[in-house]
């Protein structure tokens, strides 16, 4: 298929051909999202991601890859997260694509050693002890605000032990194992863990 993932120079060559690349991106996606519906085939600029095409914030972050490697640009992270409709991507792809703009690039990650699967795990906390018990000090997750601004790490270990710190102060206020636990953080490590520390007590 002759598509932008092969000619990334053609479409920022050509707006047209660019905005064609995008909607058939865009498409494919929501098609593999949501195979049983056919609104992904009636796609324009002024489709709504989220309302007519299904695409959540996971989907989002596919459809962010999908298109960064189809039209060589780093998308502008805060404008692919407020985009509302297709138009809204197209217009943060002319951003990024735009002569003289410059990317400030991430710093370099710190270079991490393979290690073997948690085989034998079968629960994400099972996965989790596993990791602590092997490498407490292992990065686990990097939250960045931009292309060059790092927010937080945090370790297998910290995790770990901040879970268990917010699992017991859930204990404290009766959450019992089956309970539900609405959990409403922006993106960051206090979210993973308060996340660990509500599966820690057994609950939703």
């Amino acid at each position: 298929m002759d598509n932008a993932v092969d000619h990334p120079e053609r479409s920022a060559a050509d707006p047209a051909q660019r905005e064609r690349d995008l909607l058939a991106i865009v498409g494919d996606l929501a098609r593999e999202l949501h195979p049983q519906h056919s609104r992904a085939n009636e796609i324009s600029l002024s489709s709504r991601l989220e309302k007519n095409l299904g695409i959540d914030s996971l989907g989002r972050t596919e459809l962010v890859l999908r298109l960064e490697r189809a039209f060589g640009a780093r998308l502008p992270i805060n404008l692919v997260a407020e985009a509302d409709t297709v138009g809204d991507l197209l217009g943060a792809l002319q951003q990024a694509s735009r002569p003289g703009q410059t990317t400030v690039a991430m710093p370099p990650a710190p270079a991490l050693s393979v290690v073997p699967a948690a085989h034998e795990a079968r629960t994400l906390l099972d996965i989790l002890e596993w990791h602590v018990e092997h490498h407490p000090d292992r990065l686990h997750a990097t939250v960045i605000e931009d292309d060059a601004t790092v927010i937080s790490s945090i370790t297998y270990g910290e995790l770990a032990k901040a879970a268990r710190t917010i699992a017991a102060g859930l204990i404290e206020r009766d959450i019992v194992p089956g309970d539900r636990v609405a959990l409403m953080l922006p993106t960051g490590t206090d979210f993973f863990c308060a996340f660990f520390g509500i599966l820690y007590v057994g609950a939703v």
